[in-house]
């Protein structure tokens, strides 16, 4: 009789394997992975290239006001924003001015954001954060994220009253590799934006607004309309996982404007973008009256799918 290669005691252990009685084992499957983190709030330190709009203008100590500059612009070191675990500070940094921010200069802010201001010499420098870069902030978000932010850093010259406002949106990109070839989706937005209304004498004011976001990622378009009492309507194209475009009106000489965003999270799950919009009112009296003063507005808006 030829060996079969198994010894008795082998046999008994398949045999004990497959239950001895002839009942099958039943296995307990492997618990399921934890949910992979999310870059907000914010824990662990962290740095950000991020996506900007701004404006500059004078409101000096004595004199009239003035407007000085409107501008947007794509992701991109220009404006960095960081956050260090170990301090519990917040840094801003751009067009060569820098400013650090720690929990003793939290100042208190009744909006779904964290506010911080501090004054060195003649330099006053101060960031409000979307609440869900920290996770005690209070109060209700209009829209929950997880993978985008924004902030607003005003800085401003005491001396001679030059002030800057820039908007910025950060978070963690989607990633060309990562992002949708085809369907559409939208997305649901909260916007803000400060405003200039121009003329002598006028200081600049945050006005609170939503906005929708539509991607087509099979062609590559993309649409927008922004509302802050107005209606703005733009339209753009996508660009790996950034995409930028124009506001347009049956005027173009009564408005322009242009917007820069990105895309954020797994399967471009949330997206953000900034814009800048110069209105321009005509003379209706031809030269009769006093001209009317443009209107500058800087802002962002940050959303997820819909």
């Amino acid at each position: 009789m030829r060996n079969s290669g198994f010894g008795i005691p082998a046999l008994c252990l398949l045999l004990a394997g497959c239950g001895g009685s002839g009942e099958s084992v039943t296995s307990t499957p492997p618990p399921p992975p934890p949910p992979a983190a999310t870059p907000l709030p914010l824990t662990a330190s962290a740095s950000f290239e991020t996506i900007t709009s701004a404006m500059t203008y004078s409101e000096p100590p004595t004199g009239s006001g003035s407007f000085g500059s409107l501008q947007a612009g794509p992701r991109g070191p220009a404006i960095s924003f960081s956050y260090d675990a170990a301090s519990g500070t917040y840094n801003v940094q751009g067009n060569g001015v820098s400013a650090s921010f720690g929990q003793t200069d939290q100042i208190p802010d009744t909006s779904y954001s964290d506010t911080f201001s501090k004054t060195i010499g003649n330099a006053s420098d101060s960031v409000k954060l979307y609440g869900n870069a920290r996770s005690d902030t209070p109060g209700t978000p209009p829209v929950v994220l997880s993978y985008t932010s924004y902030g607003i850093w005003t800085h401003s010259d005491n001396a001679t009253g030059q002030t800057s406002k820039t908007y910025f949106v950060y978070g963690q990109p989607t990633g060309a590799a990562n992002m949708p070839v085809t369907g559409t989706a939208s997305y649901q937005m909260t916007a803000s934006a400060h405003m200039y209304p121009g003329g002598v004498g006028t200081a600049s004011t945050r006005i609170l607004g939503t906005a929708t976001l539509n991607a087509n990622f099979g062609t590559g378009a993309i649409d927008t309309v922004l509302k802050f009492g107005g209606t703005y309507s733009g339209t753009g194209t996508i660009s790996a996982d950034q995409f930028s475009g124009t506001f347009t009106t049956q005027d173009p000489s009564a408005l322009n404007g242009s917007f820069f965003g990105g895309f954020f999270g797994p399967g471009a799950k949330e997206a953000g973008y900034t814009f800048q919009i110069h209105i321009h009112v005509s003379d209706p009296y031809a030269g009769a009256a006093i001209q009317p003063p443009d209107t500058y507005i800087a802002g962002a808006a940050v959303g997820t799918k819909g």
